[in-house]
């Protein structure tokens, strides 16, 4: 039978894990939203809603792991970091890895061309939201620290 101090590390181990991978995929999902957002016809609010809710489930799982807000803060203001560094990669790439993904794909040259249109009006928005996650990760690491140091 294993000490309760492994079961422990063991559990917060793999809560991290699970709140941390739950609340990258609600950042991650609102770049999709923003592509669903410029195709034509009515854009489903699903996706935005389940973002929504992955992120308020994994700050509510990290508070319940600190138990203080300012590790919460500082801990969920790293991870903030990941998609916005996603978020400039894709911004930067984006038009080539969509032109090269899609071109071996046998589609018809109007709706590769549609596609690359959609994607050049998507990737202005992209840089928004990749610019508020970087600042948004900053300041929630900050405020954190700020409140850890108390």
């Amino acid at each position: 039978m294993a000490p309760e101090w492994i079961k422990s590390v063991i559990g917060n181990i793999v809560v991290g894990w699970i709140f941390g991978i739950l609340y990258v995929t609600g950042l991650t999902l609102l770049f999709p939203f923003l592509f669903f957002l410029q195709v034509s016809g009515p854009t489903s609010p699903i996706v935005l809603v389940v973002a929504v809710i992955m992120i308020i489930a994994s700050f509510f799982g990290y508070l319940g792991r600190y138990r203080d807000i300012g590790s919460t803060l500082k801990a969920l203001g790293r991870i903030t970091l990941i998609p916005g560094l996603l978020g400039i990669f894709f911004s930067v790439f984006g038009r080539v890895l969509i032109t090269a993904m899609l071109e071996g794909r046998g589609l018809a040259q109007d709706v590769l061309l549609r596609l690359v249109l959609i994607a050049e009006n998507v990737i202005p928005k992209v840089w928004v939201l990749t610019i508020i996650y970087v600042f948004i990760g900053i300041l929630m690491w900050y405020v954190g620290y700020r409140l850890e140091r108390r």
